[in-house]
């Protein structure tokens, strides 16, 4: 069978009435250790923590037939029912491509969301079509998961100091078998269902972007879209400056001192 890959960190202070079971997913063409040094902060803090690879990526399977956004929102619904404790409070978070499963998960355990660097739909435009177009040319073996890590690099404002080591690791993973296969299809899945269903969103949510993140025409006025189209009644937007498509690996920090204080809101 195919299966999902995660990593539990669990909480190293005494939890009190604040603690919460984080649930981190990592975007398309990255692992759950683009939360490493998020995991232990929020662990630090009296949280259990478990870092999670989308169907295909980091050490996940690679031999699933679909890649839908659909798809892989329930292999973490999957997870939430089997992994969490049943009463638990989970707060998802989610990067990038991820952030769009946020949007469509359905669970009972899940009191509140943040999503980094988010894509939660079809972004309007000439550039991402083309981008969908291109994709299985770009990251074709056997140069593909060069192609990636080119790109990869730049989307980055600040470096951890095991910045050197962890791209080495993640070279050697996309260059696995199957995960470049996997990486066109996740690149070109639709995020329209998640784009219509914000409206929808009730959930506490937090938006965190990279104020300089190049993925986005302007990463305020995205953040900002999905602030005011989401129905919740406690939502904020957090703006990290100068840092673009991962903040949690460039201002994990930063990061979880927002987590925090959103969580201290939700939980009042």
């Amino acid at each position: 069978g195919q299966f999902i890959a995660y990593t539990t960190y669990k909480p190293t202070t005494t939890t009190t009435a604040l603690s919460h079971t984080f649930v981190c997913v990592a975007g398309l063409g990255e692992t759950r250790h683009t939360y490493r040094h998020l995991a232990p902060l929020l662990a630090d803090a009296g949280h259990m923590v478990l870092t999670v690879d989308l169907r295909g990526m980091g050490h996940s399977s690679t031999g699933f037939s679909s890649f839908s956004v659909e798809a892989c929102t329930s292999d973490i619904e999957s997870l939430l029912e089997h992994k969490v404790g049943a009463d638990d409070k989970v707060v998802m978070v989610g990067n990038s491509f991820a952030a769009a499963c946020i949007v469509l998960l359905q669970s009972p355990k899940v009191v509140a969301s943040a999503i980094l660097g988010p894509f939660v739909r079809d972004l309007p435009g000439v550039g991402p079509k083309v981008f969908n177009a291109i994709a299985p040319a770009m990251f074709a073996r056997p140069y593909g998961a060069s192609v990636w890590m080119s790109y990869w690099k730049t989307l980055f404002g600040a470096h951890a100091q095991d910045f050197a080591a962890y791209e080495a690791f993640l070279k050697t993973n996309i260059k696995e078998q199957g995960r470049l296969r996997a990486l066109v299809k996740l690149v070109q899945a639709s995020k329209a269902n998640a784009g219509s269903h914000l409206h929808e969103y009730k959930l506490p949510m937090l938006i965190g972007m990279g104020s300089a993140d190049p993925d986005f025409a302007c990463a305020q006025d995205e953040a900002h879209y999905i602030h005011d189209t989401i129905a919740s009644t406690t939502k904020e937007v957090v703006m990290f400056p100068n840092m673009k498509h991962y903040p949690q690996a460039e201002c994990p920090a930063e990061v979880a001192t927002s987590l925090t204080a959103f969580l201290a809101k939700v939980v009042k």
